[in-house]
């Protein structure tokens, strides 16, 4: 009896000196999920009660699903499920616990439905996971669960938008030297303010000039009177030896050409197109289309996705092509976010076109796949 009392002392004593923390460390719990509208992005929060390593990933199976697995995490959120969201990009949320002890992980599942490229990082004890809305995504109110939660209104900051905005040592250098520059800017203007009063100087010592120059249009007005007269007098001098019939002893008038008349043989300046025509002589004409002219019929509207097939793909380092064919032959190359009737082209892969297309207010997502032709 004295050894078994003396077993449960030493027990006592051993769970007295370990403490609370011998029975298990506390886990890293499931906090709060919420969904917000972000300019053309919707972004899903996931809280947990401390920081936590994650991974998120698209499933390649459809439908197309995000999941993010919480590493070390317990999921104690009452409801499981989410069904009843007000956005049409994001269908459904589900939580579950994907591994228990002694490696515990959580995950949180978002059906979308469709192939997107998304990014995720972490904001502080927050998973911030970032995808594109669709094209007719509604203004929707952020939700959250539990409605009480920690779920924060002010958009989460992406790392890399910040590290984007952040200068780089080629910017910073280029500000340095302008403000080294600056000085200089200064001393120059500085100069030109001197220069000033040189230019005034200058424009005064022109303005007296002024009266010099009217002398000399002065003194050429009377030469050109003088002259005048001296044309008269010869006029009448040779009207006077003509009237009494003697010979006339005037010098003859040497011949001056106009300096306003250039010499030589005139030339246009603007030469004419030679038009040449082609005579058949009977003969078929080479010029004439093979096909009737006129014979081509070019397509109005958008094309319909029920009559195309996908028969190429155009592959490019920025984005591929998708080259597609209707019923009646006609062809089209389309890109990414290219209309079609009542939706558009989401993505081209190496294999495949996926469209999303909306009719009687249902969205849904079409994949035509690349039709190889068997080489026989």
């Amino acid at each position: 009896m004295r050894r078994v009392s003396n077993i449960i002392t030493v027990l006592a004593l051993g769970a007295l000196i370990l403490g609370p923390g011998a029975t298990g460390a506390i886990a890293n719990s499931l906090e709060n999920i919420g969904v917000y509208r972000d300019g053309d992005s919707v972004v899903v929060t996931i809280a947990t009660s401390s920081s936590c390593e994650y991974n998120a990933f698209l499933t390649d199976s459809k439908p197309e699903r995000i999941v993010i697995d919480l590493v070390g995490v317990e999921n104690n959120l009452q409801e499981k499920q989410f069904k009843e969201l007000p956005l049409h990009s994001i269908h459904s949320i589900r939580t579950s616990q994907f591994k228990s002890e002694p490696d515990m992980q959580a995950r949180v599942v978002l059906d979308i439905e469709r192939p997107i490229e998304f990014r995720s990082f972490r904001s502080d004890d927050k998973i911030v996971v970032k995808l594109p809305a669709i094209a007719d995504e509604i203004q929707f109110a952020a939700w959250q669960y539990p409605a009480g939660g920690t779920f924060a209104d002010e958009p989460a900051v992406d790392p890399e938008e910040v590290e984007a905005t952040r200068a780089t040592p080629e910017e910073l250098a280029s500000v340095e030297e302008v403000a080294q520059a600056a000085p200089e800017k200064v001393d120059s203007e500085l100069e030109i303010a001197e220069a000033v009063p040189e230019k005034i100087d200058s424009e005064v010592e022109t303005a007296q000039a002024i009266p010099v120059e009217t002398a000399s249009i002065e003194s050429i007005a009377a030469e050109e009177v003088a002259e005048e007269e001296t044309t008269n007098e010869e006029v009448a001098v040779e009207e006077e030896y003509e009237d009494s019939g003697a010979e006339s002893i005037m010098p003859p008038k040497l011949a001056v050409s106009d300096p306003s008349t250039p010499s030589g043989m005139q030339v246009e300046t603007t030469p004419k197109r030679k038009i040449v025509e082609y005579a058949s002589m009977g003969m078929k004409d080479p010029f004439t289309p093979l096909v009737g002219a006129g014979s081509g019929r070019i397509r109005e509207g958008l094309p319909s996705l029920e009559n195309l097939k996908l028969v190429g793909i155009l592959e490019d380092l920025e984005m591929h092509r998708a080259l597609l064919e209707d019923a009646e032959g006609n062809g089209y190359m389309l890109k990414p976010n290219d209309k079609i009737k009542g939706g558009y082209l989401v993505t081209v892969t190496d294999s495949k076109a996926i469209f999303q297309v909306t009719e009687y207010g249902w969205t849904r997502t079409v994949a035509l796949e690349l039709a190889i032709p068997e080489i026989k």
